[in-house]
């Protein structure tokens, strides 16, 4: 290998950003387990506006 300190440091922030990204997808998968087994909306709707009834 060469003692080139770019290369080390590339592979590096290439281990960390794909430790990042599967994160990221492990804190979604979970945060919707959690939203799902709750059995209640994600958010609620207080108030519709501009919003005429169209038959």
């Amino acid at each position: 290998m060469t003692g080139n300190p770019f290369l080390y440091l590339s592979i590096l922030f290439l281990l960390i950003g794909g430790q990042f990204i599967s994160m990221g997808l492990l804190g979604e998968i979970i945060s919707r387990t959690y939203h799902e087994s709750q059995n209640k909306s994600i958010y609620f709707v207080k108030e519709i506006l501009g919003h005429s009834k169209q038959n």
